[in-house]
């Protein structure tokens, strides 16, 4: 099941409050984060994402329970292989865990 998603207006910043009804889990997220792959992110309980955000999962995602990530943070699982001969490289992505 998708997770509603509920905005609500704070005195000092927009937020999305995502709710996974199953698991009782909670997110307040910023109104200007940038979600890329989107369901390739998995979030533990009460995860806090600050305004300015982007979030590339080409691979998967999974921040644990608790965690903070601050405003202006890039988040990409994806990149391009330097090792390679140019100027075509190769596209890689991992997986990555943020715990607290």
């Amino acid at each position: 099941m998708k997770p509603l998603v509920l905005e609500l207006e704070c005195a000092i910043l927009r937020v999305a409050l995502v709710r996974d009804r199953d698991r009782d889990i909670r997110c307040v997220c910023a109104h200007d984060v940038e979600l890329k792959y989107p369901d390739n992110i998995s979030q533990g309980h009460n995860v806090v994402i600050g305004q300015n955000v982007s979030i590339g999962a080409k691979s998967t995602i999974r921040l644990g329970d608790l965690v903070r990530i601050s405003r202006d943070v890039i988040i990409e699982t994806a990149g391009l292989d330097f090792r390679g001969v140019g100027p075509s490289y190769l596209h890689i992505f991992r997986p990555m865990m943020a715990n607290t």
